[in-house]
């Protein structure tokens, strides 16, 4: 994946943009669920999708094929809104 860096500004209720080259080099859609974690003294956010579940938990998830379909189910009802 190319690397990419913009620059926002946070805002009044400390909201932010992200830049449109960003939402297309990951594919993000209105209602699209973020992780935010600090590490390590710098933000990291990622789409809240259950591939990046898995990698957020690293190794401390029940992989079995039912909690797989729960997560799924869990966050397309978070999409739904």
């Amino acid at each position: 994946m190319e690397l990419l860096m913009e620059k926002t500004e946070v805002q009044r209720r400390f909201t932010t943009t992200i830049p449109k080259s960003v939402r297309e080099a990951l594919g993000l859609k209105e209602g699209t669920g973020l992780f935010w974690e600090v590490e390590e003294g710098r933000m990291v956010v990622y789409p809240a999708t259950y591939s990046s579940l898995n990698g957020v938990l690293k190794g401390k998830a029940d992989y079995s094929r039912k909690a797989k379909e729960e997560a799924e189910e869990w966050f397309l009802r978070q999409a739904e809104g």
